[in-house]
């Protein structure tokens, strides 16, 4: 949890089973530089087995220890962060800002350094997927516009064949009829006739 410098918190502990009565809850507190500025202080009861001991830090930073109960053995780890801040009257009333420390300011900026390089890095990937998709969609345009040119092609080839096979039909059609007028009984009759006269 965060507080601020020179403001009371209040640090509280929950006996096992709700045990009360209990006079040797101790809180053992060490400040940012790990100098121990609480030494076993004794905490206040306030009810249903629920301790409580209000401290007000005066360093800023990072703040850990603990609470036990030698008689009744549990132990809770105490951490927490303090931070300085900025006082300013508005009205009848005050506003609270916190002042980052500059290793704070450092690694703000490095987290915002690092959102802009990845936002720009999700814009790029979606550009170079844009243009992906349009060359894939030109693909696929210019793919189906040379199918439909070879299926063009491929007609008129077709036409052509068809128009050859009735022509040749035809002309096959001339061919029989020509030989079975020529076969004839009354056709090759005169042609004999002819040959005997010639003889």
């Amino acid at each position: 949890m965060t507080n601020y410098k020179g403001e009371v918190m209040q640090l509280t502990y929950n006996a096992k089973g709700a045990k009360t009565g209990l006079t040797d809850v101790k809180l053992h507190l060490w400040d940012p530089a790990n100098v121990k500025v609480l030494a076993g202080v004794t905490m206040t009861e306030l009810a249903n087995g629920k301790y409580r001991y209000s401290y007000t830090p005066t360093v800023i930073g990072n703040y850990t220890g603990y609470i036990n109960s030698a008689t009744y053995g549990r132990r809770v780890n105490v951490e927490f962060r303090v931070v300085a801040v900025l006082r300013q009257g508005v009205g009848g009333g005050g506003l609270i800002y916190p002042i980052w420390s500059k290793g704070e300011k450092e690694r703000v900026m490095s987290l915002l350094e690092e959102i802009q390089q990845f936002i720009k890095k999700q814009k790029k990937s979606e550009k170079n997927f844009s243009v992906k998709q349009a060359d894939f969609q030109h693909s696929i345009a210019s793919g189906i516009s040379s199918i439909e040119r070879e299926n063009s092609n491929l007609r008129t080839e077709v036409r052509d064949l068809t128009s050859k096979i009735k022509e040749t039909n035809r002309a096959n059609e001339l061919r029989d009829k020509v030989v079975l007028e020529l076969a004839s009984p009354k056709v090759l009759a005169e042609i004999l006739d002819k040959d005997d006269e010639e003889s």
